[in-house]
Order: structure tokens, then C-alpha cells, then sequence
């Protein structure tokens, strides 16, 4: 038989588990902020972002020069801001969520999907062939301030 003092223990350490477990998936880390070097690459090479590393769905992305080649499909929850330069490659996905400021004249040569919130601040957004493409440059499913 288990006297109550055990049983109440054992209760209140799994309880505690139980909220430290939950705080582990509702609570991500907090988000690294990640600025492009103004080289050409690929967005998953750590030595084009300092500091070096592969930005996270979740992080703060900042680009201002230089070309980002997205070589898979990408969903972004976190805030990236554009300020110059050309993304290019397979569909950038704005998704819920997530946020992009564009703040000065950009070559987007990829498909944008935004289902976030876009933020047109200033500059030209210049579309180039978009390759990869069967649905157009740009497809807005979410908010796109101009």
C-alpha cells in the first residue's frame, strides 16, 4: 500500500516535470539575430551570417547587400528585414507570424508566399524571372503594407 506522503511526492514531482516539459514547447529560445555578410551563397552556409551559424524559422534576419540563394523551400515565422541585395532560389514563405520589413530597393528572383504580414517601407522591389516558379513572383495570403 502507498501512504498519501508518497503518493502526494510522486504527484508533485511529475506535475513539475510536467510544466518544465511544457515550457520546453510552447516557450522556444529566444531568437538569434542573424545579419547576411553581402556575399553570394546559400542560405544554409554558417559562414555567410554573422554571427556564424544557420538562421532558425524563429530568428531575426537582417540583409542589406549581396545575394542569398534559398536552395530548399522556406517557411519564415521570425522577423527578417531587407534592406538591399537579392534573394533568390526556391519559394520564400512569409509564414504566420512572421514579418518582413523591406526598406530600400530589393531583386526578389524567388517566389514569395506571404501568409505573415509584409511591410513595404520604401525602395523599388525588382522581379526578376523566378525560375523555380509555377505560381507567380509573388502570391499575398496574408498583410501587405504599402
Amino acid at each position: 500500500m502507498i501512504s498519501y506522503t508518497r503518493l502526494s511526492w510522486r504527484l508533485q514531482a511529475a506535475s513539475v516535470l510536467l510544466l518544465c516539459a511544457l515550457n520546453l514547447i510552447i516557450l522556444p529560445a529566444s531568437a538569434t539575430v542573424y545579419t547576411w555578410n553581402g556575399t553570394v551563397g546559400n542560405w544554409d552556409n554558417p559562414l555567410r551570417w554573422v554571427p556564424q551559424g544557420v538562421p532558425t524559422p524563429f530568428d531575426t534576419v537582417n540583409i542589406s547587400s549581396g545575394t542569398v540563394n534559398l536552395d530548399y523551400y522556406f517557411n519564415f515565422y521570425g522577423t527578417m528585414n531587407w534592406s538591399g541585395g537579392t534573394i533568390t532560389g526556391y519559394t520564400l514563405t512569409i509564414a504566420n507570424g512572421g514579418t518582413l520589413n523591406i526598406g530600400a530597393s530589393v531583386t526578389l528572383d524567388c517566389p514569395l508566399l506571404n501568409q505573415g504580414t509584409v511591410n513595404w517601407l520604401g525602395g523599388n522591389i525588382f522581379l526578376d524571372s523566378c525560375s523555380v516558379s509555377t505560381a507567380g513572383p509573388v502570391v499575398n495570403q496574408g498583410l501587405f503594407n504599402i
